[in-house]
């Protein structure tokens, strides 16, 4: 079997949402969620089972922290494909995404090296409500300016950053590339 191009990490504590994201993956793209059991019950984690398509993967970190661990863990330990990605368990890829993505993979002269892609906040009340908003309006890499759904990285453990949270992760993978990072402005998908 070929290595996939892109792998999807979704870190998960069992939302009702998580059939939405996984039906806005086309296949072909490996898709591994990853349980938070810390913060999950036997029953839920049987539901998540059920309903994932690709690899469904328990992992207790301890603690919650908004799936960075288990996001950590996938990447280092699981992820086949040549790209990788991550998305939450309430958002969805925009229908062109990955088409879209595979040409930003292919205009690139030389070696591959970090995207950065636009995303749209929806209201939501973890967010107070407000407009949707998109995802970056600047080009720098800083909490609340990028989210870790924009962004899309060669699969190089050597080169990834600890995935504290994700911009973070994104601020050291990215300097591991000597900065080199493609802002793109095509929008690949809507977090909730």
């Amino acid at each position: 079997m070929s290595r996939p191009l892109f792998t999807v990490c979704i870190p998960t504590i069992g939302r009702p949402t998580l059939p939405r994201t996984l039906e806005s993956i086309p296949a072909g793209v490996e898709v591994i969620v990853v349980a938070d059991t810390h913060e999950m019950d036997v029953g839920t984690f049987a539901n998540v089972q059920a309903y994932t398509r690709g690899r469904c993967l328990a992992f207790d970190a301890g603690r919650h922290d908004m799936g960075s661990p288990q996001i950590d863990w996938a990447f280092r330990k699981h992820a086949s494909g040549r790209w990788l990605l991550n998305c939450g368990d309430d958002d969805v890829y925009e229908p062109r995404a990955f088409t879209l993505m595979e040409q930003a993979i292919s205009e690139q002269q030389g070696p591959a090296y970090p995207l950065m892609f636009k995303v749209e906040l929806l209201p939501n009340t973890m967010r107070g409500g407000v407009a949707s908003t998109f995802l970056w309006s600047d080009r720098r890499i800083e909490r609340f300016v990028v989210t870790g759904q924009s962004f899309a990285c060669p699969n190089d453990p050597e080169r990834f950053g600890d995935w504290e949270n994700d911009w973070r992760f994104m601020q050291t993978t990215v300097a591991n590339y000597g900065g080199a990072v493609d802002w793109r402005d095509e929008l690949i998908a809507r977090c909730y």
